[in-house]
């Protein structure tokens, strides 16, 4: 079995794709063209929640969409806030 996974972890760790950056720095640095990015239409009426689908596991008990629908809220109130201030660094 432990031959299994250590040829499954060297594969995965040489077959990474040819486009993504090296650098850390360079893969989390926004492109120079992110002015220009084109935002799909109808991106602001549905929820990104929705445009996810549905949970890939069974609901439990504890009501997991209503959370994450909070916690995107506080994360796009908070970006609103940080780009109407003009700062970047913030986020």
């Amino acid at each position: 079995m432990a031959d299994v996974v250590n040829a499954t972890t060297k594969s995965l760790a040489t077959d990474a794709p040819a486009d993504l950056p090296a650098d850390a720095e360079k893969f989390w640095a926004p492109p120079a063209d992110l002015d220009t990015l084109e935002v799909p239409p109808n991106a602001e009426s549905i929820p990104a929640l929705q445009r996810l689908g549905p949970l890939p596991f069974p609901r439990g008990g504890f009501p997991l969409m209503g959370f994450l629908a909070t916690v995107y809220d506080h994360i796009a109130d908070h970006a609103d806030e940080v780009l109407a201030s003009g700062s970047r660094r913030s986020l």
